[in-house]
C-alpha cells in the first residue's frame, strides 16, 4: 500500500539494560537513578550516560540521550570522587540534521508553552529558518532552533541564567539574540 504525505516523522526509542542495577539492588526506574553527582542509591556505585536518569535541580528525574550528556557525567564523577567541585550544570543540549535541515534541542522539553521566533515555512525546507522558546512560569527553560544555529548558543545563556521571557522583545526578529540573551 501506497501512502502520500507532505512529512514523515519517526522516532526510534532506546530502552537501557539496567538488569545489572536491579541485581544488585540498586534504585531503578526507566533507568539507574542518580543524583547530581551521578552516584545511585548506593554511595560507592556511579553510572552515567544512556543507562542513567539523573535527578534534576526542579527534583524530577531525567534521562538524556546524547553523546554531549555522557561526557559531562563522567566529569561531574570524576569531580566528585576527587573532591573538585563541579561547575554549575548545563541544559541538555543535542541536535541532529535531517536531509538539509538541522535541528538543535536545549533545556527542558516539556515546557508550558512553545513560542515561535520567525516564521515557520516547511515549503521552503532548508531556506526555512525559525526559533521556538519553551516558557514555563514565564521563564525560558528551552530552546528549538530549526537551520538557526547561531541562535543556540544565546539560548542556552537565556536557559542558565533564567531569563524572563518578553514577547516584545524575544520575537522581535529584527533584535540579535546575543544582544539581548
Amino acid at each position: 500500500e501506497q501512502l502520500r504525505a507532505d512529512a514523515v516523522i519517526y522516532g526510534i526509542g532506546i530502552v537501557p539494560n539496567a538488569q545489572l542495577a536491579v541485581d544488585a539492588g540498586l534504585a531503578v526506574d526507566s533507568a539507574i537513578q542518580v543524583n547530581e553527582h551521578c552516584q545511585t542509591s548506593h554511595p560507592d556505585i556511579y553510572a552515567a550516560g544512556d543507562v542513567a536518569t539523573q535527578l534534576r535541580a526542579d527534583g524530577q528525574y531525567r534521562r538524556v540521550e546524547t553523546w554531549e550528556n555522557a561526557n559531562l557525567q563522567a566529569g561531574i564523577f570524576a569531580r566528585h570522587v576527587m573532591s573538585v567541585e563541579h561547575p554549575k550544570a548545563n541544559p541538555a543540549w543535542f541536535w541532529t540534521d535531517q536531509l538539509d535541515i538541522n535541528y538543535q534541542f536545549v533545556g527542558d522539553m516539556a515546557a508550558a508553552e512553545w513560542i515561535v521566533r520567525g516564521e515557520i515555512r516547511p515549503e521552503l525546507r532548508a531556506a526555512s529558518s525559525f526559533v521556538l522558546f519553551g516558557v514555563t512560569d514565564g521563564v525560558i527553560v528551552g530552546g528549538i532552533t530549526v537551520n538557526a544555529a547561531k541562535d543556540m548558543r544565546h539560548l542556552k545563556k537565556m536557559i542558565g541564567k533564567q531569563v524572563i521571557f518578553d514577547a516584545e522583545k524575544h520575537l522581535d526578529v529584527l533584535q540579535d539574540l546575543r544582544k539581548i540573551a
